[in-house]
Order: structure tokens, then sequence, then C-alpha cells
């Protein structure tokens, strides 16, 4: 069974042009609800956070914008029906956008909070959306069929006008949540196969498609180590350059105990030829499902593997937890740089500062933010707790 951790991925190629060098200093920690998402503006200025929480009526959900120079919630948005689970801001920062559960996607206003549109969508939840380098196209991906067609449905957005411009369809299984677009915004990318019972009988792997028309350009085939075990593509990116093709992943394999191992995977690809150029990682403890990219393509920063640390419990009960790893490699010779340990194996945003001196994580006790230099933990922004309303 795929663990209900695993959440979606939504990642672009780092936007074209000279890099932003704003960082902003780092906050003081706050009370608040699990973070559900999270994404920044491209000046590096503003910052998005979805929470999920609990209230007397049942669930509560609500964006909050934060202003980087003081870290103050400067605006919360509303209009959403259902939890947000999905974020991207417009190349500008004046429109923040936003998907998840429920039937629609959201355009706000970001210097008034104001909802700006609602965008319809004929298919199930939201997880993942992706703005195009160019600020040109928004593609959102959803886990569902489309009602009408019973196809699994990407939609390509105009993010200007927010009115859809192409769908793409297709009968086969839109088997993970993994969606890039290359550099120059001409592409999109996503991951296509069977189900697990039937994908040893069709293809499994990954599939470009033209971003103006939405036909099918390429297939790359997934890399497969062990006989008989699913392999599984958890995410897409790609060099600045556009040239190789950085995807993450590994299998799931059936063990005697009619129970599934998660072995973990991080391949280079040459884009063109769709060969593997190098493992990265390999046979990890939990399958890799999270990528970030420095503007420059130096550094490369995943989440992989978990670990389980034992406690003793005063009761003198031993107890086990699982904890997350990220890492981060130099991409000229794949050396490691650093790792991190977290508290927590569940990441529910990833997402690298523009100036990439920071990379922002949201997971089930904090949001925090870590030093890229050396992978320490630099600053807290978010702890897990009763909200401060």
């Amino acid at each position: 069974m795929i663990p209900t951790y695993l959440l979606a991925l939504t990642l672009a190629a780092p936007p074209s042009g000279p890099a932003l060098v704003f960082e902003p200093p780092d906050p003081t920690p706050r009370l608040g609800d699990h973070p559900t998402a999270l994404a920044i503006s491209r000046d590096g200025k503003r910052m998005a956070v979805s929470h999920a929480g609990s209230d007397r009526k049942g669930t509560s959900h609500r964006v909050i914008l934060y202003d980087t120079p003081t870290w103050t919630d400067s605006v919360t948005l509303a209009g959403a029906a259902k939890e947000i689970r999905q974020l991207a801001f417009s190349a500008d920062g004046n429109i923040l956008f936003g998907g998840g559960f429920g039937d629609r996607l959201y355009a706000w206003d970001t210097k008034t909070g104001r909802l700006v549109d609602t965008m319809p969508v004929d298919a199930g939840e939201c997880v993942s959306l992706v703005l195009s380098p160019n600020g040109k196209y928004l593609v959102s991906r959803h886990t569902r069929y489309q009602r009408k067609t019973g196809k699994f449905l990407i939609q390509v957005w105009d993010a200007n006008t927010y009115k859809k411009r192409i769908s793409i369809h297709d009968d086969e299984v839109l088997s993970s949540f993994a969606t890039a677009v290359t550099p120059d915004s001409k592409t999109l990318a996503t991951c296509l196969g069977k189900s697990f019972k039937k994908e040893k009988d069709g293809f499994f792997g990954i599939v470009e498609y033209d971003m103006e028309t939405g036909k099918e350009q390429k297939r790359i085939n997934a890399i497969r180590i062990t006989p008989g075990a699913s392999p599984s593509i958890r995410c897409i990116a790609y060099s600045p350059d556009g040239s190789r093709m950085y995807i993450g992943g590994g299998e799931q394999i059936l063990k005697s105990d009619k129970t599934y191992q998660f072995s973990g995977y991080l391949w280079e690809m040459d884009r063109k030829t769709g060969t593997l150029m190098k493992t990265i990682l390999s046979d990890v403890g939990d399958w890799v499902h999270r990528i970030a990219i420095s503007s420059d393509g130096k550094v490369l920063f995943t989440t992989a593997g978990l670990v389980l640390r034992q406690e003793t419990l005063p009761n003198g009960k031993l107890v086990s937890h699982a904890r997350g790893i990220i890492r981060a490699f130099d991409t000229d010779n794949w050396k490691p740089l650093w790792e991190h340990e977290t508290e927590f194996p569940n990441y529910r945003g990833f997402v690298l500062s523009p100036a990439g001196t920071r990379l922002c994580i949201a997971g089930d006790s904090e949001l925090f933010l870590l030093d890229t230099t050396n992978g320490k933990k630099k600053a807290v922004l978010i702890e897990v707790g009763k909200t401060a309303r």
C-alpha cells in the first residue's frame, strides 16, 4: 500500500533571467496549525502558507501571506471552499494561485487578499500546481478521472487571464503526482503508467507534452532494478539548461509476508536520449519524493530516506519514531555536501528561496528554514500547536 504521507510535488525549473538576491531576516517562531503547502514569490519578499486545523465547527483551513522582510502575517486569504494543498505565485507576485480538495482553482490578489477569480475543474483533487518559468502558463494536475471523459486530466491555464488553454487526457493512469516544466517553458513532464497490478504489461515512465498543443512528444522508461517490483516516480526536475532530467522515486517490493518494502532512488538522465547518466542515491529507506535545484544548477537538494529512532518513555516502554533525511549534492561530481535529519518524514512543502541561501520546509510539526551552505536549521517560522487567533 502506498504511504498516505506521500503528497504532491509542485516544482518548476528556475525562472529565466538574473537571480534575485533579496534574502529576508530569520523569523521568530509562532504557534500555528498544520502547514499543508507553501510557496515563495520570485522576489523573495512574500511567503504563502496554507494551514489546516480543527475548530468547533469541524475542519478549518486558511491561507496566510507573510511579508518576509518583517515576517508579519499581512493578509489572510478567504474564499476557498475546501482545504488548499497546492500554491504558486504569479511571476510578478501579485497573484497567488491555490488548489486542493474541491472542483476549482483559486486566484487571489496578494495585496488585498481579495479572491480575483475561480477556475472550475471537472476532475478530482489538485495534486500539483506549477507556474512555467516564463510566467505565462499555470499547470494543474488532478488525481481522479475527468467526469465527462473518464480519463485522467492535466490542464494548462493562461496565468494572466485565468482561462483554460488546453486539457491533456489519457487512458493510462497518471501514476504519481510528479509534474515539471522545462526551463524554456515549452514542455511539461509527468509520470504515466499502469496501476501496480497491470504496469508490467505496458509503459511506465515519464511523458513529455508540448505546452502549446498538449501533444505527446517523448516517453522515457522508468529505471527497473528489482525483478517483479513496481517502480515509482515521485518527482521530476530539469537542469537549468534543460539537457538533464533528475528523477526521484524508487520501488515498491512485495515481501514474502505480503507487506511492502519501499526502496528509494535518485537518477540523473540525459533528456535527449533518455539514458541513465548517474545513480545518485540507491536503496535508501523510502522513496525519494522531493527535489529542489539551485538557480545555477550546482546544488541539488532532496528528501531521501527515513530512519527509525527509538525512545524510552517514562513508563519504560520502548517506542520507535520515523524521521526524515534531507540531503544536498554537488551536481558537478555528485558528492554529498550535507545531511539534515528532521523530526518528521512527511514533507508538505519543500521550497528553495530565490537567493538560494535558505531551504524552506513544511512538515508535520513545524515550518522551518535550513541554511543551504551547511544544512543546519536556521530558524523556525511556525510551530504546530494551538493557533494564535
